[in-house]
């Protein structure tokens, strides 16, 4: 697993910024090392755009999705979360922004980029919806190949 950690290191070790996109769970498997992240000990800055779906929606992604019934599907591998990350942002002195829409992104990361300290942009999205706009693109995508296969 990639967090929060590990990618500081990385930035340091290539002597320039760093984005990580990690999500919810993953982030809080590592909160511990947004201390280390407080006081800029760690530099080149760090940005975080942490994709907050409310629990393991990756894992919706995973043929164990059907295998299971949804209530032991959401209790075992959605794990459901309700933290208040940007609390944690918070006690730990790092700078968050919340993105609401899709049209709040590009400025967030911009001003997150430009502050040059390590921080974290936090976007909310539902699981559900997630994994619907995948299938449609899929979708899309394997209508396009058969189309393009039958032009060769």
């Amino acid at each position: 697993r990639v967090a929060v950690l590990p990618c500081a290191g990385y930035a340091a070790g290539l002597h320039r910024p760093v984005t990580l996109v990690v999500g919810d769970l993953s982030f809080l498997h590592d909160v511990n090392g947004l201390s280390l992240l407080r006081g800029g000990e760690m530099a080149p800055p760090l940005t975080v755009l942490l994709v907050n779906n409310k629990g393991g929606g990756i894992f919706s992604f995973l043929p164990v999705a059907g295998a299971v019934g949804a209530e032991a599907f959401e209790r075992l591998w959605g794990t459901p979360q309700n933290v208040d990350l940007e609390g944690i942002c918070r006690a730990h002195g790092i700078p968050h922004q919340r993105v609401t829409s899709p049209n709040d992104l590009a400025p967030a990361l911009a001003t997150a980029w430009g502050i040059n300290r390590h921080s974290i942009v936090e976007v909310n999205t539902d699981r559900h919806t997630n994994l619907t706009m995948h299938k449609q693109l899929q979708a899309a995508v394997v209508a396009a190949v058969h189309k393009a296969h039958r032009l060769l």
